[in-house]
């Protein structure tokens, strides 16, 4: 078994897929999930970091961190396939393509918004370990 399950949102390219790289490089027996909003896309990165001689375990997840119904597809995905969650890596980003003084309160709201954090709670209660007696 993997010794760290992590998660990295949009870890199929930009900062998250370096993030994954590093992970790679100095963990070789952490299982990294890599998530895009199409899973192809992740196994795209997959093939990509298997070609740069990183064979970590890897598992790539269709995710998009504003719709729920595929939050609750990961984290069902998770818990059947590895048990547990230790490391949530919420790198998932946003382009909006609209002036500035338009797009700040949205964009906002869109990246703080709670909501897209409660699904992982029990994950995380599950890798913490026991409290002391």
């Amino acid at each position: 078994m993997a010794s760290k399950i992590i998660l990295v949102t949009g870890g199929n390219r930009g900062i998250g897929f370096g993030t994954v790289q590093q992970i790679a490089r100095l963990s070789s027996d952490t299982t990294t999930i890599i998530t895009a909003r199409d899973k192809a896309h992740a196994e795209k990165s997959i093939t990509e970091l298997q070609s740069l001689g990183l064979n970590s375990p890897f598992h790539a997840l269709a995710l998009d961190v504003t719709d729920d119904s595929t939050i609750q597809a990961a984290v069902t995905e998770i818990d059947q396939k590895f048990g547990r969650l230790d490391v949530l890596i919420n790198n998932a980003g946003i382009t909006l393509l609209e002036p500035f003084e338009r797009s700040i309160r949205p964009a906002h709201n869109l990246v703080h918004n709670p909501k897209h954090k409660r699904h992982f709670r029990p994950h995380r209660h599950r890798a913490l370990p026991p409290p002391p007696p």
